[in-house]
C-alpha cells in the first residue's frame, strides 16, 4: 500500500515538473532566450538563473526565481521519491 501510494505522488510530481518546465520554456521563449522544446532542459536551468539575475524588472526576477526554484524542489523530491522506490525492493503478491 505504502509503495502504491509513493508511486501516485511521484507520478504526481512528475506531471507537476514537466508542466513547471514547459512553462518556465514559455516564460523563457516570450523574453527572447533561446530554448529547446525536447532537448536542453538543463541549459533552462542557467537561463533562469541569468535572467533572475540581470533582469532590470522585479517581477521578473521573482517570476524566474520562482521557476528556477520550483524546477529544482521538483526534480529533488522525484529523485528521493525514486530511489526510495528503488530500494525498498518488490514483494511478490500474495496467491
Amino acid at each position: 500500500m505504502l509503495r502504491q501510494l509513493a508511486m501516485i505522488i511521484a507520478s504526481i510530481v512528475s506531471i507537476a515538473t514537466s508542466a513547471t518546465w514547459y512553462g518556465a520554456k514559455v516564460f523563457l521563449r516570450a523574453r527572447g532566450i533561446r530554448v529547446g522544446w525536447i532537448t536542453q532542459h538543463y541549459q533552462d536551468f542557467a537561463s533562469l538563473r541569468e535572467l533572475a539575475q540581470r533582469s532590470p524588472d522585479v517581477a521578473e526576477r521573482r517570476r524566474a526565481l520562482t521557476f528556477l526554484w520550483g524546477l529544482r524542489c521538483g526534480l529533488g523530491l522525484f529523485v528521493l521519491l525514486a530511489l526510495a522506490l528503488f530500494f525498498s525492493g518488490t514483494k511478490a503478491a500474495p496467491r
